[in-house]
């Protein structure tokens, strides 16, 4: 997984071009990273919300994959 800033979109440019990594991830609104397989397939996910407080427990998630990645 690759961090970007909070609030950042995740386009396949800033995925592809930055290089701060990670192994988890922040669960709090706004919180955006890339998900980049070994294959060089890219995604880019931003945590639109999240209910911790009760079960169930959940996250709103807003995935972007983009086709044909190199």
């Amino acid at each position: 997984m690759v961090s970007l800033p909070n609030g950042a979109t995740p386009t396949y440019q800033a995925c592809k071009t930055d290089t701060l990594t990670s192994d988890e991830e922040s669960n709090n609104a706004g919180t955006a990273y890339c998900i980049i397989e070994t294959t060089g397939e890219m995604a880019g996910v931003t945590v639109v919300s999240a209910n911790l407080a009760q079960t169930p427990w959940y996250l709103v998630l807003h995935v972007m994959v983009w086709e044909n990645a190199p």
